[in-house]
Parts: C-alpha cells; structure tokens; sequence
C-alpha cells in the first residue's frame, strides 16, 4: 500500500479497511473495500513541470503540491480567524488542533484532538459486528478558563477521494446527490466534479467546495442528507449519510487532488449556527452513517439503509413483522373523516386483507366551522354521534387494528390551547415566530407543553387502545430564540425535544405502529427513520410519477419503511388499477381512495394483489433493490419509457416493471429464477426460459408484477 501521507493506524471493520493517515499532526480518515490496499498507487505530490505552473516553480521554487493537507475533525470557533477558502473548514480554529492519542474499545475507534486553549474534540467510529456501515461523531469539550462560542463542528470528515489514481482521476469520478421537493422526493443527480467547479486549478491548489443541506425542520425539504462518490475506473463507491433530525448541511470539497465528503449541523457561514460553550460544557454532533463497497452507488445506498433497523432503541411492534398491507381514508374523505362517511368504507374493505384501518386528518375538525382544529386534539362530537368509541370500535370489528392522525407539533390560532397559552409557543426575538399559515409551533423545551401533549396524545392513544398512529408535520420553522446559541441553534434544540416526546410515545406504547409524515416525504433523514415503524414515502397519492417517487425514496430508506399510496378511483379501468397496485410492491403497500364504491373488480384486483404480497413477504423483507430507467424524458409527471425494480434474495425474486408513454411493445429481462410463482398484469404474453422473461403485448400506462422462484 502506497497512500499519499504516512499510514497512521488500520482497522478492518466488516469488509471496510479504515485508514487513519498523517498529516501534520492531523488524521486523515480513509476508508477502503478490504484487500484492495495493494491497489493504492503511489500518489504524485506537486506539477512541477506542467505547462500551467513550470515557469513559476523556476522563477519562485515553490512547489505546486496536488497531495494536500486534510483533517478528519472540522470545527470553526468565533474569533479565530477564518479558512482562506469557500468554507469555514481547515481555519485556524482546526490548525490548532493537535493529535493526542487514538484508543480502540471492542469495535469503537476514539481519536483526541486539542489546542493549547484547553479545546478539546473526541471523535468516535463505532462499528457493530454484522453491519455494513460505521457511524462518526464528533464531540467539542470546552476545557478552557473562558467560554466559547461554536461556529461550525462536523459529524464526518472523510477524505483522500479517490486513493485508486496516482492524480486528480480525471473522467473518472461521479458525485452523487439526492435533490427533493414535495411529491418529487430523492431526485438522484449525478455529476462530473468538474461539472461543479470542483477542479485542481494550474498552481495545484484552490479550495473549492460545494455546500447543501437543509436549514429548516423538514429535514428533506430540499435535499436528502446523503452523499455519495464512485470511482468508475476502481469500480469503488464511497456513501455518507447524516441521522439528523435538526438542521444540517453536506459538503463536498476538493483542496489538490482529492476530495473529501463531509458534513453535520448547520454551520455559522450557511445558517448562522452559533452555540456557546462555558467552561466545563460540551456538544456532541448527530452521527454520520458511512460505507464503502467495491460495487455501485446503488449498492453502497443499500447499505446505508441499513441504519435505522440496526441503530433503533424501539424492538418492533408483533404487528409489523410480516409486512402488513394498510388502509388509509385520506384520500377517501380528503380531510372529512366523519362517522358517516367512514362506516360504509370500514365495511366494504372488510375482509381484504388490510391489517390497519388509519383515520387520517380531520378528525377533530367540525367539518362545517372547521373548529378547533389542529391542538385541540379532541373528537368533535357534531361529527361522531354515535361516539368516536363506537367508530374505533367498527374497525376491531372489521379486522383491522385502528390509526389515527396527528400533526402535535403545531397548534391553529382557533383552538383553547392557542389562546390560553401564548407563552407555549416557539418565539424569535421575543415575539411568537409565525408563518404566513395558520399553524403555530409549540415549544417542546418547555415543561408544560409536554405535560399537555402526555394527556391528548399519548393518553387519548390508550384511551382508544390505537394500534398505529400516523404523525404529520406540514408547516416548517428555521428560527427560533435560545438560551445557549443563535436562532439557528435553537432549531436543533427545539428539534432534539421533540424527538425526544416521539421516543416517549415509542416507549410507553411499545406495539404501537408509529408511521413519519411530513407533507408525504418531507422527514426521510435517518435520524427520523429511527424513531419510525413506517414512513410515507411521498405526497404523491396519484399521480403517474408516483413508481418514480417510490422508487427513489427506496435508495434512502429502508424497504419495510417506504410506504407507498395505491390509491383506487371508481370507473378507473384494469390497466390504472393494476398501475396503482404494482406501486405498493416498491415498499409497503397503503391503499386509499373510493373505497366505500369500490367494485368487485377492483376488490378482487386488491385481494389478488395482497396475497401476492404476502407470498412475497420473504423475498420483499429480505432481499436487496436494484432500479433500471429506460426514460426518454426527464418530466416524472409526463414520463416515457419504462422503469424495472427488482428485489431479490437467496429466496427468489420480485419484478416490478412500469410501462409509461412510448414504452416498448416487446421486452427481455434477465434472470437467474427457474419459474413464475406468481404475477399480477394485463393478459401480456409471458414466457420464462433461457435465463430471460419473455414479455410481448405490452402496453403504455401500465405495470406488471412478478415473484420468481
């Protein structure tokens, strides 16, 4: 092995080999697919004698060196001076950093860095036995005389990207990253670095860096906390992802000819993220998710989804094991769920095999004055006269455990609670932060508002003996006033409180089935996916791109949490419905819609659905995703094409395939299966031999599902 910078210490963890180099008193974390040491190549340190920089290095004697300086903790204390670059990283606050000492406990790996002030960092690796991935946090003790006021502290730093060439790779590396917005969630983009002016200019050196990230409490708003880089030449894929649940940002650097990927909370530069730190006190990061695999991105995604099955304190409900398939009435009532819209639903999806029964929003709204609305967390009785216990009551009735809605973060201005307790409110500058909605956000750091929340939601849950709750999160806050740092800090305060009422709920209902929700797909960080049994993957409860949103939201969450909508209209013909339903093969299948007039068509379309389900319940809970896009056009909500999903185990195999505009007429598909167990499609011609599925006849505007064995 060959790396650029002396080898500091080794560790092989899984099939990963972590490298800590050194630098300067600093460590560099590198991490590569084990037995793959002997493919690093000895690195070039400067261009001397290229075109761009041989007449400088005559005149000057300086060297142009491309193997630069890169340390694995970043942080920025306010008053130091800042990183002659595009961000706060590498400043003076980490040149004064030094190494201390590096101990390994079991499978943990804890590094100390300080400076002489008495600033002290502690990272810590951890690695369990049997995952595919390794976690990173960082800690700032302040153990110096005086206070400090924080900056910037990242949860990862991994560099020496890629130490498979001995230059900058040129053509030879791809950057990925995962772009969302409402009901189009985990858009994959993927880039050249020099598409993203991440280039080793003509004297060797100028940082260059490309930040993103999320400053609000919708943790996917706009981007998934996730970031990737493959080496095509190497065939190698390093994956980063950050479990936060608060504010954060990603970077992606170059300084030389090697980039690093890197990230944690928000810092001072992106979002004005400012923590004070007195003597004595500390601050820990939310962990980073890392993996690296000789294979694709797609596969090293996989793996990271890994995390909030293995990393959860919840054990799960009895009642989630098998994968069960749900109803929701959402799309049904459209937010009016009332007693006498949901007895004929309740009793003509009897018997279709839907485990849950969900009541979704509105439930405590009057459907003609809209009191109270959201906060007061009530059963309006206008709209339930037989009681909302004879309701729940219908649905054990029925076969099915019951869910409800809750969006308990936020409170309307209508409801007693607003008006009784104005000072339970989040505030920014000393006046109630708001939004121009009528959604106000209450303050979980306060005392009062978690006593009240123990009494109307977690009581109310027992009450009615709930088996599953859906919790939204529709409005989003990026201010808010704090005792210990800027508007911004106190974000991630407010945030750690409220995680910390949903664990409550987790364990004083530990069977309950506790589904995320945030506008659909608006909290799919892994640190949210911890506290979850399921989350909705999307708000696309619809439309034609929803196989597309589905399918995307399944690289960045675990399939048993990826709940997607089927949701079935009347007079829609067999191609629709058979579209729809295909849809719930790519996570966990959530049927809604018309469902008090569902035909018997389309009844028996769900049931031979869900039994499919359920006959591919092994394959489909432990196999792994794989994707093929045959898209002509860009538009998911005008696609053309096809797309192709697999899952597969050592048990077989699930095909999903969806057939947009243009789509081809005629297909062959690969497989290693030796037979057809079992398919939901349209009367195609299908034949399986010779190692391929044969499928003619197809038509646009439809999908086919297959379990081989």
């Amino acid at each position: 092995m060959k790396t650029a910078y002396p080898l500091y210490s080794k560790y092989q963890f899984g099939d990963m080999t972590v490298l800590f180099l050194n630098c300067q008193e600093k460590l560099i974390l590198s991490v590569i697919p084990s037995g793959m040491e002997e493919d690093i190549p000895e690195h070039r340190h400067d261009i001397n004698d290229t075109v761009g920089y041989r007449s400088n290095h005559i005149a000057s004697g300086n060297d142009s060196i491309v193997a630069k300086e890169e340390s694995m903790v970043q942080l920025h204390i306010m008053g130091d001076a800042f990183a002659y670059a595009d961000t706060l990283r590498g400043g003076e606050s980490v040149q004064k950093q030094k190494l201390v000492s590096q101990t390994r406990e079991n499978n943990t790996v804890i590094t100390r860095f300080a400076d002489e002030r008495g600033i002290e960092l502690i990272h810590t690796l951890e690695y369990r036995p049997g995952e595919n991935f390794f976690t990173t946090r960082t800690e700032v003790r302040n153990s110096s005389k005086a206070a400090i006021e924080l900056g910037m502290i990242e949860a990862v730093s991994l560099g020496m990207l890629s130490p498979f060439r001995e230059d900058h790779a040129p053509d030879a590396l791809k950057i990925y990253r995962y772009r969302s917005c409402w009901s189009a969630e985990g858009r994959e983009m993927i880039h050249d670095p020099e598409e993203l002016a991440l280039t080793v200019p003509w004297n060797g050196g100028w940082p260059t860096a490309v930040r993103y990230g999320q400053r609000s409490s919708m943790t996917t708003r706009e981007w998934f906390p996730t970031a990737g880089l493959t080496d095509t030449a190497a065939g190698v894929s390093w994956a980063v992802q950050l479990a936060a649940v608060q504010p954060w940002q990603m970077c992606i650097s170059r300084n030389g000819d090697f980039l690093a990927l890197s990230g944690g909370p928000v810092d001072f530069d992106f979002a004005d993220w400012r923590y004070t730190l007195e003597p004595g006190e500390s601050y820990t990061t939310f962990s980073a998710v890392l993996t690296c695999v000789k294979g694709s991105m797609e596969k090293a995604l996989e793996r990271l989804t890994e995390y909030p099955l293995k990393r959860t304190e919840f054990p799960m409900p009895a009642a989630e094991k098998d994968l069960p398939v749900l109803f929701n009435e959402f799309c049904t009532t459209w937010g009016c769920p009332t007693e006498k819209n949901l007895l004929p639903v309740i009793e003509n999806v009897r018997g279709l095999g839907f485990r849950y029964f969900v009541i979704d929003g509105g439930w405590g709204r009057d459907v003609i004055t809209k009191q109270p609305g959201i906060g007061e967390w009530k059963p309006v009785d206008s709209i339930y006269p037989s009681g909302f216990g004879m309701l729940v009551e219908k649905i054990r009735e029925a076969g099915m455990i019951p869910g409800i809605w809750f969006e308990f973060e936020c409170a309307m201005a209508n409801t007693p609670l607003y008006k009784a307790h104005p000072d339970w409110f989040v505030t920014f500058r000393g006046e109630e932060y708001r939004l121009n909605t009528d959604r106000h956000f209450l303050d979980f750091r306060k005392k009062e508002v978690q006593e009240y929340l123990d009494e109307r939601v977690i009581g109310f849950l027992k009450k009615y003996n709930f088996g599953y709750m859906k919790v939204d999160y529709n409005a989003k806050i990026h201010l808010a006033d704090s005792e210990k740092g800027s508007a911004s800090a106190g974000v991630g305060e407010l945030l750690e409180s409220i995680y910390a009422f949903y664990g409550k709920v987790r364990r004083e209902l530990p069977e309950l089935v506790l589904e995320i929700c945030s506008s659909g797909g608006n909290r799919l960080s892994p640190g949210w996916m911890q506290v979850g049994s399921m989350a909705s993957c999307t708000d696309c409860h619809e439309g034609v791109a929803l196989p597309l949103v589905a399918a995307d939201t399944l690289k960045q969450i675990p399939f048993r949490m990826n709940q997607v909508w089927c949701t079935l209209r009347q007079g829609e013909d067999p191609l629709r419905t058979g579209y729809l339903l295909a849809g719930g093969f790519l996570g966990r299948m959530c049927l809604s819609g018309d469902a008090a007039y569902y035909s018997e068509f389309q009844k028996d379309a769900i049931r031979k659905a869900v039994a499919l389900y359920q006959e591919a319940y092994d394959v489909l809970e432990e196999g792994s995703s794989t994707q093929e896009r045959h898209l002509t056009s860009s538009a998911f909500y005008t696609p053309r094409g096809y797309q192709l999903c697999r899952r597969k185990s050592a048990k077989g195999e699930v095909l999903v395939l969806h057939l947009f505009e243009d789509a081809p007429a005629e297909l062959d598909i690969p497989t290693d299966a030796g037979r057809i167990a079992g398919t939901l499609n349209n009367g195609e011609k299908i034949v399986l031999q010779n190692g391929k599925l044969h499928l003619e006849e197809l038509k646009s505007m439809s999908a086919l599902v297959f379990l081989l064995r």
